[in-house]
């Protein structure tokens, strides 16, 4: 048994005695890493219990869908909970956002209301997990699927913390360090590499293969099958490809981590984490949930899917990034496409754009999708994300939020200038810079 303090522990013990007692449920869930990271721990444990269920990936929390509900018990996983207000229904919530308000429909799983960072120690694949261990200990196989939760939501950067460092070492899970590259052969796991991103080598094959002949390494090995010497000489040149670009503290943490093997798989639970990524946001969350229940040939398709998503990724952050600009308190970047902006973001604040503001993307459809991303040194200076989208998206008849080092939000497409200069001076106010933001 995870050990949690006493108030968190009887709500988990609530809700698992909720899915046992209940004969279908509803549960909804985020497409991200995490999301379908927690989906795929929810659906295996309730297909353990022999339990009828329905499974719907969402974009964003979506009141109006969820409120159909009639009777059902619905879990409701990585998606937040403004504006959560369930009156003919129960709700449990496996979340790791701002926390709700009081509400006696609520079974309230989010760390933060126990006094747990859902920043940096546990996130909704965290809550799931120890969920599902509450419902019965030999789900615990179910791990790599917490891990790869944890790790694409950036929690594993600078080494695990809190309850993710707590499970590890509870189970006995056995971590290694290793250079933070993708799967597969070496010149395409440094070609398509994105974080790390390289910003004279990511994207350029060419430039890859020239540096591996420099270094007599041969572009067709595995990344698995080399030699210490020979990860210690890439290293040292990714290294310095890192100082040539403007890398944060994250990004070269991030090079060389903490790896843990998934032997089901044969890959490490962060390149499991990036394949489930990559499916999600093609459209495509149900390939996770279906590995998880024992699909086989779905990881290959997650493999190719994934593939072809890098290259978008570093097409989109190339093209993009080169006409960010700055506001006086903000980097800002437009993105061609809607499932691919908190990724630039995340792209141009740590390897790319100014340390010293949070950088806030957005795309143009029928709304405007915008995300945001700070570092933790950001964070540290007052630096709230979460609150300053909310209030920033909902002063313009939108809604957002989120983490405090992330966050993401839709505003009306003709409303993206004043959102900036709301945005530029709410953050300015966190940081102590009360001086007029500029103009768009």
């Amino acid at each position: 048994m995870i050990e949690v303090n006493e108030s968190y522990g009887k709500a988990f013990d609530i809700a698992a005695n909720k899915i046992k007692e209940s004969n279908f449920l509803r549960v909804y869930s985020h497409y991200d890493a995490d999301g379908v990271s927690s989906a795929s721990i929810i659906a295996s444990f309730l297909s353990r219990l022999n339990k009828r269920f329905h499974l719907t990936f969402l974009k964003q929390l979506d009141i109006n869908e969820i409120s159909k509900n009639n009777g059902e018990l619905v879990i409701l996983s990585d998606l937040g909970s403004d504006g959560l207000n369930p009156e003919n229904f129960e709700v449990i919530l496996v979340d790791h956002h701002e926390p709700p308000g009081n509400n006696k429909n609520i079974i309230n799983l989010n760390p933060r209301s126990y006094g747990y960072d859902g920043t940096k120690e546990a996130c909704s694949s965290t809550v799931a997990f120890i969920l599902s261990l509450r419902i019965n200990e030999e789900n615990k196989d179910l791990y790599r699927f917490f891990l790869s939760g944890s790790i694409g939501d950036k929690q594993g950067v600078g080494g695990f913390k809190g309850l993710n460092k707590q499970i590890i070492e509870r189970l006995g899970i056995k971590e290694r360090k290793s250079l933070n590259l993708g799967p597969g052969k070496v010149a395409d796991a440094i070609t398509y590499s994105t974080d790390p991103f390289f910003v004279s080598l990511t994207g350029y094959e060419e430039k890859v293969i020239e540096l591996l002949e420099t270094l007599k390494i041969d572009k067709e090995s595995k990344v698995s099958e080399l030699s210490n010497s020979e990860l210690e000489k890439i290293a040292n040149i990714l290294f310095l490809e890192l100082l040539k670009g403007n890398t944060s503290k994250e990004g070269f943490e991030n090079l060389v981590t903490d790896s843990i093997l998934d032997e089901k798989s044969g890959l490490t639970v962060s390149h499991l984490s990036d394949i489930f990524d990559a499916a999600g946001r093609n459209g495509r969350m149900g390939l996770p949930v279906s590995y998880s229940l024992g699909d086989g040939d779905a990881l290959q398709e997650m493999m190719a899917i994934h593939k072809d998503f890098k290259r978008k990724v570093i097409e989109e952050a190339r093209k993009s990034l080169s006409s960010a600009y700055e506001m006086k308190n903000i980097n800002v970047v437009e993105v061609s496409s809607e499932s691919l902006t908190g990724i630039v973001a995340s792209i141009g604040m740590i390897y790319f754009l100014n340390k010293d503001k949070p950088t806030v993307s957005y795309s143009k459809n029928a709304n405007c999708k915008v995300s945001s991303r700070a570092t933790f040194d950001l964070v540290g200076k007052g630096v709230n994300l979460s609150r300053a989208l909310n209030i920033a998206c909902s002063q313009v008849g939108g809604h957002g939020g989120g983490h405090d080092i992330a966050a993401g939000g839709t505003i009306p497409l003709e409303k993206i200038n004043e959102f900036l200069l709301i945005l530029d001076r709410i953050v300015g106010e966190q940081i102590g810079n009360t001086k007029e933001s500029s103009k768009v």
